[in-house]
């Protein structure tokens, strides 16, 4: 069920917590000073400091191993890095973690970011960020330019950026306000959910569906932690029926009118096997929602994942296992991170629409970053098979399918 889980949240990972949010620096601020025991991939004699870094934009990602965001945002951050001018913008990614974790990560998957350790924290307290990730923008003069994310960053406005302050202020002339990158984030404007979150009391374990307060927009916040827990607010239908089930959208046979209520849903498991939980989180998802789910096998053409004797060399081995798996295809590239073949299988079915059954038989986690711009199912075979060893046949299965009705809505209609 994790993959799901975080596959999901992948898709609106980059929003933030209204309190979180509040608490970083303001466009136009002076950037706070840097401080780091450590860095890493960094040109010999680097220095960190504004001063040394005058006239550069500088790109911050405050990340970890740990969080799956953060993990999935890297080829993002790489392709930004590889478009612009490395004199004129640099990428900092801050981590708090230990050295051996942090080295070991990134000998297994490339980042083109300076890495720089902040095990003590000053450097996640003076930007005051709670939540992860986390990405700011500072321009050649040392101000703020944006709270933003990667998927909203652009080479061109960094390049931008960087021109912008390539050349002095000429004497006499007050310095304008910086511009702000497109993308910036705003502080979410309904502080009822920030004040939720600030007063909830965390219980040991929890599986909990609750309504959300009416609020005059939709708003969707997360939250997750290095166990692998997440607390979900403002979610609907759909949502919960993924985490609850753990297949692609398609699968599903809605018979009458969907909910139409928000919820908030937490998952708090701190190691408890998700096989065991799942059928507690299904009872739990149809109670709250007064659903009806019925599961049944129908016989389906469908693609088959064979493992061929290329398999053992090119699945590449997750670079860390404490990262929440996921898998998925965004703007033409196919991207895993600790996923199983299941998870892969599960994110093809969603990218071509067509039922994936994963019969390779292997079971560890891997990582993928390829090129699959195209939805034709002869390329995807192609790239599949090249890249990962997978071969995909067309054959008949059983797919589980699953019909979902609401008999006590259908009855006041």
């Amino acid at each position: 069920m994790k993959s799901v889980i975080y596959r999901s949240v992948c898709h609106l990972s980059l929003l933030f917590f209204a309190s979180a949010l509040l608490a970083l620096p303001k466009p136009g601020t002076v950037a706070p000073t840097l401080q780091f025991e450590k860095l890493l991939q960094a040109p010999p004699g680097a220095r960190t400091d504004w001063a040394s870094l005058s006239g550069k934009t500088v790109v911050l990602e405050f990340w970890a191993t740990w969080c799956g965001p953060c993990v999935q945002a890297i080829p993002r951050l790489n392709e930004l890095a590889a478009a612009v001018d490395p004199e004129k913008v640099i990428f900092i990614a801050i981590d708090d973690e230990d050295p051996e974790t942090i080295e070991t990560f990134i000998s297994r998957r490339k980042m083109a970011s300076w890495i720089a350790l902040d095990q003590s924290k000053v450097t996640f307290k003076s930007y005051g960020v709670t939540e992860r990730p986390a990405t700011i923008v500072v321009d050649g003069s040392g101000r703020v330019s944006a709270v933003t994310t990667p998927e909203d960053l652009t080479a061109a406005t960094l390049t931008s950026l960087a021109q912008a302050r390539s050349s002095p202020t000429p004497s006499g002339v007050s310095d304008p306000q910086p511009p702000v990158a497109s993308g910036a984030v705003s502080a979410l404007s309904e502080p009822s959910i920030a004040e939720r979150l600030a007063a909830k009391v965390e219980p040991l374990f929890e599986i909990s569906v609750s309504p959300a307060p009416h609020s005059s927009g939709k708003q969707f916040l997360m939250k997750h932690d290095m166990a692998g827990n997440y607390w979900w607010y403002g979610v609907d239908e759909t949502f919960l029926l993924l985490q609850a089930y753990n297949v692609p959208l398609r699968r599903f046979t809605f018979i009458g009118p969907k909910v139409a209520d928000d919820y908030d849903f937490a998952l708090k498991l701190d190691g408890l096997e998700t096989t065991i939980a799942a059928p507690v989180i299904r009872a739990a998802v149809c109670k709250a929602l007064k659903l009806d789910v019925i599961e049944t096998d129908i016989p389906q053409s469908a693609l088959v994942m064979k493992s061929t004797r290329n398999a053992a060399k090119l699945l590449q081995p997750t670079a860390s296992t404490a990262t929440p798996p996921s898998a998925g295809v965004e703007h033409g590239q196919f991207v895993a991170v600790n996923s199983s073949l299941d998870d892969i299988a599960a994110a093809l079915e969603d990218y071509l629409g067509t039922p994936v059954v994963n019969e390779t038989q292997l079971n560890r986690t891997f990582d993928a970053d390829f090129a699959l711009p195209s939805k034709n199912p002869a390329v995807v075979k192609e790239t599949v098979l090249k890249m990962l060893g997978i071969e995909l046949t067309q054959e008949r299965r059983l797919v589980a399918t699953f019909v979902v009705s609401n008999h006590q809505r259908e009855d006041k209609h």
